[in-house]
C-alpha cells in the first residue's frame, strides 16, 4: 500500500529552498470520486485560504505561495528560506492530511472561481486541450476541462467536499524540497518512493492515430486556430525522453524553415508550440492563427513542422535539444522541485541523468527513440476566433 505522504530531499547550493506538494487533483480526481467537474480545483482554492488562518508566526510568513491545478495533479509550490523548510513542509502535510473549511469559505471562494473563469473566457489553450483530449480519448476524464460552472459546485456540502478530499488524501501525495538543507533531516517521516508507490489513476482509454486528416476550410471566418497534435509517452514510460528530444526540437526552431514558410504563406503569427504530459500518455500540439479559407495550406505545414528527423536535424541536434528542454527544468529550482513532485506521486525517475544520457548517446539510437515512440500522425483541429 502507499504510503500516505512520501518525501524526497535534492540537495543543491542554493540561497533559498524550493517546496512542491503533489497530490492526485483535476478531472482524474473526480473521475475517480465520481465529484463533479472543478471540485478540485475548488479545493485548491480552499486550501489556499488556510493561510488566513496561520498565526504571526507563522514558517509562511516571508515564504512565496502559489497553487494550481493540472488534469491529473493538484499541486502546491512554496519558496522559503532554508531555515524555514522544515515548518513548511510539516505544514503542508497537515493541511493536506488534516483538511478544513466551512460552509462559509465555500460560500466566499465560489465568487472568486466565477470571477477567475471569467477572465479566462477568451484564452485559447484551456478551451483547446479538452477538444484535443476528446480526439485521443473520447468522452474520457482527461477531456474534461478543469473547471466547469460554479453553478454546478454551489450546492456541494461541507461533509461531501471534505468527503472527497479525504478521498484524494487515502489516494497519497508527495512532498519535494530542493535546497541547501535537508528539511526532514532527523524525522522518521522523510520516506522515499518506491517503485511499486505509484498514485491510483483513473483507466484512459486511448485512441493512437496512424494516419492525419487536413481539415476543410472554414469560409467566411476571418480568423481561425488551427491546431495539429502528435502523441508522445508519458511520464511513466521508459521512452519519455522521445517526447523531450521532439519538444526541445521545436522549441529550438529545428524546423526554422517551417516557420518561414508559414509566415510567407497564410498564417497570421507564428506556430507556437504547447505540451501535457500525463501519467501514461502525453500530447504536444502545434498551434497557429490564419484565415478560415487557409486553414487546410496552413495545417499541412503544422503537419510538416512535427516531422523532427526529415528537416535536415541530425540526431546530435536532436538529442541536444532533448537534453537542453529537460534541462531547462532541471536547471530551475522550482520546476525541478514540480518535476520531481511530480515524478515521486508516480514513483517514477524523475529523469535527472537523462539530459547527460542523451548528449552520450549514439546518433542513430536518438533517431531510433524519436522514429519509434513519437506517433507518426494526429488530430487537427479547427477554433473560429471570438
Amino acid at each position: 500500500m502507499r504510503p500516505t505522504m512520501t518525501h524526497r530531499w535534492l540537495e543543491r547550493p542554493l540561497a533559498n529552498t524550493y517546496v512542491c506538494l503533489a497530490t492526485v487533483g483535476g478531472p482524474a480526481l473526480e473521475e475517480l470520486l465520481g465529484a463533479p467537474t472543478g471540485t478540485s480545483h475548488l479545493l485548491e482554492h480552499l486550501l489556499f485560504r488556510r493561510v488566513e488562518s496561520e498565526p504571526p508566526d507563522s514558517p509562511l510568513r516571508g515564504a512565496r505561495l502559489g497553487m494550481f491545478t493540472s488534469r491529473e495533479t493538484m499541486q502546491v509550490d512554496v519558496v522559503c528560506a532554508p531555515e524555514a523548510a522544515p515548518g513548511i513542509v510539516d505544514l503542508l502535510e497537515r493541511w493536506w492530511l488534516d483538511f478544513r473549511l466551512t460552509a462559509r469559505l465555500v460560500a466566499e471562494e465560489l465568487p472568486v472561481i466565477e470571477d477567475e473563469l471569467a477572465e479566462r473566457r477568451f484564452e485559447l489553450m484551456p478551451r483547446l486541450w479538452p477538444l484535443v483530449f476528446d480526439r485521443f480519448a473520447p468522452g474520457s476524464w482527461a477531456a474534461r476541462p478543469l473547471s466547469g460552472p460554479v453553478e454546478d459546485l454551489a450546492g456541494l456540502g461541507v461533509d461531501q467536499l471534505l468527503d472527497w478530499q479525504r478521498g484524494a488524501a487515502d489516494l497519497g501525495a508527495h512532498l519535494t524540497a530542493v535546497g541547501p538543507r535537508d528539511p526532514w533531516r532527523g524525522s522518521a517521516r522523510y520516506t522515499e518512493p518506491k517503485p511499486g508507490d505509484a498514485v491510483t489513476l483513473p483507466a484512459l482509454s486511448w485512441t493512437s492515430f496512424t494516419s492525419s486528416v487536413a481539415p476543410r476550410a472554414v469560409t467566411g471566418a476571418e480568423r481561425v486556430m488551427v491546431c495539429c497534435a502528435r502523441e508522445v509517452p508519458g511520464r511513466r514510460s521508459p521512452h519519455v525522453a522521445a517526447g523531450y528530444c521532439v519538444n526541445g526540437a521545436l522549441d529550438r526552431g529545428l524546423n526554422v524553415e517551417i516557420q518561414r514558410e508559414l509566415k510567407r504563406r497564410h498564417a497570421i503569427r507564428s506556430i507556437e508550440y504547447r505540451q501535457e504530459f500525463l501519467a501514461d500518455r502525453a500530447v504536444v500540439v502545434a498551434v497557429t492563427e490564419c484565415r478560415g479559407e487557409a486553414a487546410p495550406d496552413v495545417c499541412r505545414l503544422l503537419e510538416r513542422s512535427f516531422d523532427v528527423l526529415r528537416h535536415d536535424t541530425d540526431a546530435a541536434s536532436l538529442a541536444a535539444a532533448g537534453a537542453g528542454y529537460l534541462g531547462a527544468y532541471l536547471d530551475d529550482p522550482k520546476t525541478l522541485a514540480q518535476h520531481d513532485a511530480r515524478a515521486g506521486l508516480l514513483a517514477v525517475d524523475a529523469g535527472v541523468d537523462t539530459p547527460g544520457t542523451l548528449r552520450e548517446s549514439p546518433a542513430e539510437t536518438i533517431r531510433t527513440l524519436v522514429r519509434d515512440h513519437v506517433a507518426p500522425a494526429g488530430p487537427a483541429i479547427i477554433v473560429k476566433r471570438r
